[in-house]
């Protein structure tokens, strides 16, 4: 009896293996949840196919010991074998996300902050300090609809950007983002988590925005409803170390090319998500793990 009565529990036991093994591959192919859970889990549910061949099915072919450094050995195959396609399909989410938060990069949040609210355009070493009730004055050129504030050591930025249609393609309120759903407006996006960088239909970089600790970097075109629009952008020069920036007025009849905001991010963002043009990325930025705990 006590030997059925054990071989019976076994039975039970594999049943509820097998039953969790069925609900959680009906959560990845019937529930939306986002990639990285679908592969977190999809890894958990073939390691435990195997784990159910090895205890259960024959029971004497391996020892404890053998199961012990199998099982390991089977789960660092499988992202061996499944990385790039984890990959690839995390990117293509990522690119397609229509909203996110900014906020500083893991690796900087050592570095010294500031107490006043910064903002610089672009890399130009134009700085400019905004004491919440005044603009400067390059910003009253049109109503921009610019806001920057520095909480506690935390800068954080509020903007609409439109087109000169009048149409909305992104907001940003205190570092959250949203951009439009309408592929006629937005052309296309990348970002990370403290950068952010917005082109339209045209292919021209319409917003750049990059958080750092003691200052935000930004670069925009801003319209308003009756197609007037100004561009902040900054000053490329030959001789190293100088820095500018330039303030361009706009119109539905005058829209000059230059200065143009010269991108930060490779482009299509499903291919290059968060790849910014020339940085060099190791093996490290190739493997599915590493970028999602580097992301988040």
């Amino acid at each position: 009896m006590a030997e059925i009565s054990k071989e019976q529990s076994k039975k039970q036991n594999l049943l509820c293996f097998v039953a969790t093994e069925a609900l959680l591959l009906f959560i990845t192919m019937v529930l939306e949840i986002s990639v990285i859970w679908k592969w977190i889990l999809w890894s958990f549910i073939s390691t435990g196919f195997i784990y159910i061949l090895l205890w259960w099915y024959p029971r004497k072919r391996f020892s404890w010991k053998s199961k012990m450094i199998i099982l390991p050995l089977f789960y660092i195959v499988f992202w061996i074998i499944c990385n790039d396609y984890a990959l690839t399909s995390w990117m293509k989410e990522k690119a397609n996300q229509p909203s996110g938060e900014l906020s500083i990069n893991w690796n900087e949040k050592k570095k010294p902050i500031s107490d006043k609210a910064k903002l610089e355009i672009g890399t130009s070493r134009i700085v400019l300090i905004y004491n919440n009730s005044v603009l400067p004055l390059m910003f009253e050129k049109i109503d921009s609809n610019i806001k920057w504030k520095n909480v506690k050591g935390k800068m954080f930025l509020t903007t609409d950007v439109h087109d000169k249609t009048g149409a909305l393609i992104v907001n940003i309120t205190d570092n959250h983002w949203t951009v439009s759903d309408s592929k006629a407006i937005l052309w296309e996006k990348n970002f990370t988590n403290s950068a952010l960088e917005i082109k339209d239909k045209r292919g021209y970089i319409v917003l750049q925005v990059e958080l750092l600790p003691d200052r935000i970097r930004i670069q925009g075109e801003w319209w308003d409803e009756y197609g007037n629009g100004v561009r902040y952008a900054q000053q490329h020069y030959d001789i190293p170390g100088r820095g500018g920036a330039s303030t361009t007025k706009l119109s539905k009849d005058n829209y000059p090319k230059e200065p143009r905001i010269k991108p930060m991010f490779k482009y299509p963002s499903e291919k290059y998500f968060g790849a910014k043009i020339n940085t060099d990325y190791g093996i490290l930025e190739r493997i599915f793990l590493y970028r999602i705990w580097k992301n988040n």
